[in-house]
């Protein structure tokens, strides 16, 4: 069991950064906008506020054209806090005495995805 712990840990990055892209049309970013959207706020070079998109609509499947020429990539794990087993097992501990239960799991802080080099694009799709 503790094993699976470890393996879910090493996976959770990955499955968070490619979540972001299936759930990108639909889960809110840092600027409170979706991560591909019509409206992120941003402040223009004569210090105006002004509204970007970095989607393109159309029907049918999701497409994604993301900027990795540059040195700040679209996709990208930040690990604030490291993954850290914790366990609540000592048998005078208020929890295990009171619920008469060990609590085993894992804990971290991250955080994934920059919008303004990523672009969502929903394209018709043909068939042959």
């Amino acid at each position: 069991m503790f094993s699976e712990m470890g393996r879910n840990a090493r996976q959770h990055p990955e499955e968070l950064v490619f979540g972001l892209l299936r759930s990108g049309f639909a889960t809110n970013c840092y600027d409170g906008q979706f991560f591909f959207d019509t409206d992120h706020p941003v402040v223009n070079a004569d210090g105006v506020p002004v509204n970007v998109s970095n989607v393109q609509t159309g029907g049918g499947p999701n497409w994604f054209l993301l900027d990795t020429s540059r040195a700040v990539r679209p996709l990208i794990w930040q690990q604030r806090e490291k993954y850290e087993f914790t366990q609540i097992n000592r048998s005078d501990d208020a929890y295990v005495f009171t619920n008469d239960e060990y609590l085993y799991g894992v804990r971290a802080l991250g955080e994934c995805g920059l919008w303004p080099v990523a672009t969502g694009l929903r394209v018709k799709s043909r068939t042959r």
